[in-house]
């Protein structure tokens, strides 16, 4: 919010302009993603504290750049000046996007929900909330459960959409570790290829471990660290080791050493 350490909300445009190399009448039909829009909910303020800068105020800010409305931003040039240019901003082609983990969302739904679909007589479908995954009750979210939980109402009659996202399976994060531009698996044969060494997986070894990221229940960051935990002692092993030029994860997710010139292997 305006008045404290860090960026104002308005430049949320002023980046957009940035991305649109100046060009307001470009910027004005351009795009504007903002992640964890959840982190500015409203929340309730413990008693004798001051009031909350990232929460209701935040969004206060936002309702005039999201409804579309002509507003003033300051063009930032590439050397601070006494005078400040401002410019016309309008919002209205603006299209925006906000999403979010939201926790804790999905026990407000599974309350509502079990409020309103009670399993009674003999034809009637017993559930637990346990037998809902937090992806299927995403499913069933109202912008009243999003109100509260701590969203405004007015900020979010300004986001009419409202898309639920599953959470990515087993075979999403293989994809995601093989296959999508500047991926991990490209990223750390390009690391050992450095050393003059191949590096090569099992597709074993992938199925298990993007089913080792998904255990962590942290989306596709957690390929990082697997990968991380599974090859940091061979990235520095191998550029020691002398008639070594492959290196293989294998089905266990272990890395084995070998020679393609010799006769012979090292597994660790």
């Amino acid at each position: 919010e305006a008045g404290y350490i860090g960026d104002d909300v308005e430049t949320i445009l002023q980046k957009l302009l940035a991305a649109a190399d100046g060009d307001v009448q470009k910027a004005e039909r351009g795009i504007v993603f903002i992640d964890e829009i959840d982190k500015i909910a409203k929340k309730a303020a413990p008693s004798g504290s001051g009031k909350d800068p990232t929460g209701e105020g935040v969004q206060q800010r936002l309702l005039k750049m999201l409804e579309g409305n002509e507003m003033e931003i300051q063009k930032k040039g590439p050397q601070k000046t006494v005078k400040v240019e401002t410019i016309k901003f309008n919002t209205k082609n603006v299209l925006f996007i906000c999403g979010g983990a939201f926790p804790g969302l999905s026990e407000i739904i599974a309350e509502r929900t079990n409020e309103k679909k009670m399993s009674l007589g003999f034809g009637a479908e017993i559930k637990t909330k346990e037998e809902k995954s937090e992806s299927d009750l995403f499913l069933d979210v109202k912008p009243e459960d999003i109100i509260k939980f701590g969203m405004l109402p007015e900020f979010l009659g300004r986001l009419p959409v409202i898309a639920p996202l599953s959470a990515l399976t087993d075979e999403e994060l293989a994809n995601v570790l093989t296959n999508v531009k500047g991926n991990l698996v490209e990223q750390y044969e390009e690391y050992f290829s450095i050393d003059g060494a191949s590096l090569t997986f099992t597709s074993e070894a992938i199925k298990k471990i993007a089913h080792k990221a998904n255990s962590m229940g942290t989306g596709a960051r957690s390929l990082q660290s697997v990968m991380e935990e599974i090859l940091q002692t061979a990235m520095y092993e191998v550029p020691s080791m002398t008639g070594i030029d492959e290196c293989v994860v294998c089905d266990d997710l272990t890395v084995a050493y070998a020679s393609t010139k010799q006769q012979g292997a090292a597994a660790t």
